[in-house]
């Protein structure tokens, strides 16, 4: 149409050098990037599953997910999560050869109390139980390669809700 082409027009002509850089609020500039830490087990097994479940359940809230994938975690026996804890030290090793002088430096910042974040709405209704999610999980991994077993009972999860 000829607004697209219109609008295409003005941004091939626009002068982007005008466009400020972003700067953190800091000080820093992104001459320095930031190092991140590496990952522990459960954030290296937590990758994996929650980009599973997030294509099963597309509209499933991101803060529900986690608390979902906590409790799951926690159900996990020691040789279940031992893969994972494997590749987190070989991160951090790697992290270690890769960043010698790196030191984990915490920001500081404003935080939500609890309880005092509103739920949006609807939030009830994107509520999915953990079973169902278990389940999600166990769906294509011919041998529990999300790291669950199938010892784990329905009772077990429900409990941990």
């Amino acid at each position: 149409t000829t607004l697209v082409q219109a609008m295409r027009q003005v941004l091939r002509a626009y002068d982007w050098t005008l466009v400020p850089m972003p700067v953190r609020a800091n000080g820093w500039s992104k001459s320095k990037p930031h190092v991140k830490r590496p990952m522990n087990a459960f954030m290296v097994w937590a990758q994996a599953a929650r980009r599973k479940l997030a294509d099963q359940y597309p509209h499933l809230h991101n803060a529900e997910l986690s608390k979902t994938l906590g409790k799951l975690w926690r159900l996990l026996s020691d040789g279940e999560k031992r893969p994972f804890v494997e590749e987190a030290e070989r991160l951090r090793v790697q992290h270690k050869k890769d960043h010698p002088d790196y030191k984990y430096q915490p920001r500081r910042g404003t935080s939500v109390k609890n309880g005092q974040a509103e739920p949006e709405d609807g939030a009830e209704a994107a509520h999915i139980s953990p079973n169902a999610i278990f389940k999600a999980l166990q769906a294509d991994s011919p041998h529990s390669s999300s790291g669950m077993s199938e010892a784990h009972s329905l009772g077990e999860i429900e409990r941990a809700h």
